[in-house]
């Protein structure tokens, strides 16, 4: 049994208070009967030291800091004669195989545009292709037999659909449709006769279902009349009960929306989630938003949106969260998946792709597609015969529990929101940032350290320490502490905690 807490945003940090403090020369009989019913209520003795106010666990000191992703080669290459180059990841992860769809530019097909509002919308000449793989290294592509391409069926191609969303895997629906997407195209002919035409009107987001991510039909009527040209993701929303949808939207530029619904296929109009604003540079849009949650947390929400910077032509990524599903707030502006350097393949553009999985070696890891291109750069791609340039799949990989974490960059503290203690042991997520840096945790009862846990009895966490328990006087044993309601005062000393987690290392009585 294990329950984990991550330091991603203030959601799990007591914000402190200021706490009165009384004189007893000035207080009336009747205040004096106010100032029990609050004690009692508070669970906290007023203070009798002079008239005022005074900080109550208030944190100093401390800044949530994103963890820049570390980058992994994802090879998965464009190896097929009906490949001519790849894009737009989706990995699921079930069980111990990794399950991949992709789409393919098909070589020597004739591409076909669409254009509106300065934009060309490429409408043809790609296909969706499977892999999968056991360890996301090696990775097969299997004859599936579905689909022709140059007078063959030895191919691993799942549709010819505009099929530029994500797939994700509806255990709520039925087992015919299991697996689902989003096709974008233009709105049935009976609709367009309506529409204003000439702008983003005249196009909406099909559905996609499949009962085994092989074979995919397309849903006769549009689920979202809305201009979504971009990876859209959809997902079934466990704790919510509920379909969620994360899409392209318009606010001046391009920004994220969202919509949520019982039934795939009625969609309410999305409402718009994520808008650059007066934080942002003026050139800045939001591009594709690369939805997911955290392995084996599905109350942590996670968006990993491409940052587009139109005066560099230039996209990084981001992190934004939400605790409960509808309200995200970024972590950072600082990128957590930065640009590489020159001549490196992902030196101009980066887009997330989901899901965010966990790793047999423990460490989490996030698809992306690099490119030495920069955006407007890569229409350079249809346009030309050959246009020299490098595009690649890669991981983003993190530590097990550090996406990001509370910082202090001299001496800083905080207090945890209380707990109640279901294990016998706590341990630690953190990492020194000099080499004397270190932290220390005391453990406290309704607001008070408790005996033998005291911050002086606390053995100090150095260096690297990826969940390592935590002792008091060399002892890690806290079974006499099971069941209580419990907070963590954590004093840092140049060192940053990312999270920490409360384990049963033998069984209850």
């Amino acid at each position: 049994m294990n329950s984990t807490v991550l330091f991603v945003n203030w959601g799990n940090v007591f914000k402190g208070r200021m706490q009165p403090t009384i004189d007893p020369d000035r207080v009336s009989e009747r205040g004096k009967q106010a100032v029990e019913g609050l004690e009692n209520s508070w669970n906290v003795k007023f203070k009798t030291n002079g008239h005022g106010l005074e900080p109550y666990q208030t944190p100093a000191g401390v800044r949530i800091a994103v963890e820049q992703a570390r980058k992994e080669p994802l090879p998965l290459k464009a190896d097929q004669h009906w490949e001519l180059r790849l894009h737009g990841p989706s990995i699921i992860q079930e069980g111990k195989k990794l399950r991949c769809w992709y789409t393919a530019v098909l070589p020597k097909a004739q591409q076909t545009y669409q254009f509106q509002n300065q934009r060309a919308i490429e409408t043809g000449g790609s296909a969706v292709c499977y892999a999968e793989s056991e360890d996301g290294v090696v990775w097969t592509k299997p004859n599936l037999g579905i689909h022709e391409f140059n007078g063959s069926k030895d191919n691993n191609i799942v549709s010819f659909a505009n099929f530029i969303a994500a797939v994700f895997r509806d255990d709520n629906g039925s087992p015919e449709e299991r697996y689902k997407s989003f096709e974008f195209g233009k709105l049935p002919p009976e609709e367009l006769k309506n529409s204003k035409g000439g702008n983003f009107t005249s196009y909406c987001l099909y559905g996609l279902v499949s009962p085994d991510g092989y074979h995919w039909t397309s849903l006769k009527e549009p689920l979202v009349r809305h201009f979504c040209d971009t990876q859209n993701v959809g997902a079934w929303d466990p704790l919510m009960k509920k379909y969620v949808g994360y899409f392209r939207d318009h606010q001046g530029g391009r920004a994220i929306s969202r919509s949520e619904t019982d039934n795939f296929r009625d969609w309410p109009h999305p409402q718009s989630l994520l808008v650059p604003g007066p934080e942002d540079d003026p050139d800045v849009d939001y591009y594709t938003n690369c939805y997911t949650t955290y392995p084996g947390i599905p109350a942590l929400r996670l968006l990993f949106p491409a940052i587009y910077h139109q005066a560099a032509d230039q996209v990084d990524v981001r992190l934004a969260l939400s605790n409960e599903g509808r309200a995200f707030g970024w972590v950072s502006h600082t990128p957590i998946i930065p640009l590489g350097a020159p001549g490196e393949f992902d030196s101009a553009s980066i887009y997330a792709s989901p899901n965010l999985i966990r790793r047999k070696d423990g460490r989490l890891a996030l698809a992306y597609v690099g490119s030495s291109s920069t955006h407007n750069e890569a229409y350079f791609f249809g346009f030309y015969k050959n246009y020299p340039s490098v595009s690649k799949f890669g991981w983003a990989v993190w530590d097990d529990g550090r996406l990001a974490g509370i910082e202090a960059s001299a001496e800083g503290e905080f207090y945890t929101q209380p707990f109640r203690l279901e294990g016998d042991q706590i341990e630690i997520n953190a990492r020194a940032i000099t080499d004397t840096g270190h932290l220390t945790v005391e453990l406290l009862q309704d607001g008070k350290p408790i005996e033998k846990y005291s911050q002086r009895e606390c053995v100090p966490v150095r260096g690297d320490a990826l969940w390592v328990p935590l002792s008091w006087g060399g002892k890690a044993d806290l079974s006499e502490l099971r069941g209580k309601k419990l907070q963590l005062h954590v004093v840092l000393d140049h060192a940053k905690v990312f999270g920490y987690r409360v384990v049963s290392t033998q069984a209850a009585e």
